[in-house]
Formats: structure tokens, C-alpha cells, sequence
């Protein structure tokens, strides 16, 4: 998960924003990984967003994806190109 891959619908009503609906995109190489399973020998996602042991190749599962979220949701709001 990584900020470009992170569409966000949303209004200004009144100086004040609100979210419409969010959705994931671009997810061509995503993978269904019950809750106990997990991906193993891989660097999976993007290098930036990776969490720690994806780049060391271990056990990817659903934490992965929550550490790689919880980078994109601590970045201050700038624009990603």
C-alpha cells in the first residue's frame, strides 16, 4: 500500500472536507493470504513502502500491509507524483 495507490473521494462543504469514499487501486499483483497463511521468500510491494520483513524476504501477511499503511498515514499531506 502506498499513497498513489490510494484514491480518495472528497467534498468541501463550509471550509470543512469530508471524505466521500476511499479505495485501493492498482492492485494487479495483489494476493488473497488467509489469516494463516502468509508469503514467503518474496520482497513484495514497493521498495519505499516495504515493511521490514518483506525486505528481508520472511513471512508477508496482513501485518505488512497494516506497517505499510501506517508509513503513508504518518507522511504529512503532500502531494505524491
Amino acid at each position: 500500500i502506498k499513497p498513489n495507490n490510494i484514491m480518495i473521494e472528497w467534498k468541501e462543504d463550509g471550509g470543512e472536507i469530508i471524505i466521500e469514499q476511499v479505495q485501493l487501486t492498482d492492485i494487479e499483483d495483489s494476493a488473497y493470504v488467509g489469516s494463516r497463511q502468509a508469503i514467503v521468500g518474496k520482497q513484495m510491494g514497493n521498495y519505499m513502502w516495504r515493511s521490514p520483513e518483506a525486505h528481508a524476504q520472511g513471512k508477508v501477511h496482513k501485518y505488512s500491509d497494516i506497517f505499510s499503511f501506517g508509513i503513508v498515514v504518518r507522511l504529512p499531506c503532500t502531494k505524491f507524483s
